[in-house]
């Protein structure tokens, strides 16, 4: 009787071992792990959406601009094991029976996901996001299929215009937009009739390759006159009752190879030249918040994609899908999740500008934040 127990005892002691092996090692493996990173992935990209929305808000009143992008993300994982032999009683008048508890085997299993955010406060940050915008960056967010319209609206800050006879004008990029606009006159008046000008005469940007020899210099950019552009935007502009301001008839053409000086945002038309003068990013930030302020009254109108005409759409939170979120002096603002696509081409220019503008060493300093899952 005695050895029968021990035997069954043996049997159950293997069973009990292979059993904890199974379950230690499916323990092992968090089998959440792929939605764990989609949905970080999802928050993370949340998290920026709504920070570009607080920080144009902040710009409104001139405050300081905050910027703490997730530097790192850690995960850990943690499993316990139970082992315990069964209770049963050994003698001539032992039962044949054995009892289990939480106590025999036994697993737990814990995940935590940690990040640091690291605020960017750096003096190589601040010197990079208060540096203008370069021909170059322009031409690699038009070849990103930017509209070419928004560009003209959101990266330059005047336009000044050096006429043959020695004249000069300065056109303000700032609310309000048209006052200044003189109905009439052969050149553009004020700012928004050049970017009218500009989409007509299919003004874009091109590379330059380096001179022979300097193979490792940095990339550049210069500005032409694309015909095809111009008169796609002719059209779009008859269609909206907009002027017609005719081709550009100049001789610094896309097609046949001519560019204007090679990084520099300038280009000339006759006897008439156009000096731009670049944002930089966090100019652009205070662009929008003196747009958001000014409200409806200094609306921008993007001709060049029809159904979605506003440049940034900002309304008080009222329930529904939103694109971003922000609560800002107790008031819950909302860019709508539908029919804001230049809202959101707007927020992804300043999403790229401000990574542009961040290094590895400007995230090494941050505080780790964990988040339960």
């Amino acid at each position: 009787m005695i050895l029968g127990a021990f035997a069954r005892a043996a049997r159950v002691v293997c069973f009990v071992l292979a059993a904890c092996s199974l379950v230690a090692a499916c323990a092992a493996v968090d089998s959440s792990l792929s939605s764990r990173l989609l949905s970080y992935n999802g928050e993370l990209n949340q998290f920026r959406n709504d920070e570009i929305l607080l920080n144009i808000l902040r710009s409104r009143e001139f405050e300081p601009l905050t910027f703490a992008p997730a530097s790192e993300i850690g995960g850990q994982l943690s499993s316990t094991t139970n082992l315990g032999l069964p209770s049963f009683a050994v003698g001539h008048d032992a039962a044949s029976q054995f009892a289990f508890s939480n106590a025999t085997l036994g697993t737990t299993t814990a995940v935590n996901t940690s990040t640091k955010a690291a605020p960017l406060v750096t003096s190589q940050f601040y010197d990079r996001l208060l540096s203008p915008i370069t021909p170059s960056n322009f031409l690699g967010l038009l070849q990103q299929g930017y509209s070419r319209e928004l560009l003209f609206w959101i990266l330059p800050e005047s336009v000044r215009v050096r006429h043959s006879d020695g004249r000069d004008e300065l056109f303000m990029n700032q609310p309000p937009f048209n006052t200044a606009c003189e109905l009439g006159r052969r050149e553009p008046s004020c700012f928004e009739e050049f970017v009218h000008l500009a989409m007509q005469w299919g003004l874009t940007a091109v590379p330059i390759a380096p001179a022979r020899g300097k193979k490792d210099a940095a990339p550049s950019a210069a500005l032409c006159f694309d015909e095809l552009l111009g008169s796609y935007a002719r059209r779009a502009a008859q269609r909206s009752g907009h002027r017609d301001w005719g081709s550009s008839g100049s001789n610094v053409r896309c097609e046949t190879g001519r560019a204007a000086e090679a990084n520099k945002l300038a280009i000339s038309r006759g006897g008439t030249r156009y000096e731009i003068t670049p944002r930089s990013p966090m100019a652009i930030y205070r662009f929008l918040g003196s747009v958001l302020e000014g409200g409806p009254g200094v609306a921008i109108l993007i001709d060049e994609r029809g159904g979605h005409p506003g440049l940034l759409t900002v309304v008080r939170a009222e329930g529904g899908g939103c694109f971003a979120k922000a609560n800002y002096r107790g008031v819950e603002y909302c860019v709508p999740e539908s029919g804001t696509i230049n809202t959101k081409q707007v927020f992804a220019v300043l999403s790229q500008l401000t990574a542009q503008s961040t290094s590895r060493h400007d995230l090494q300093i941050g505080s780790a934040i964990i988040l339960a899952p």
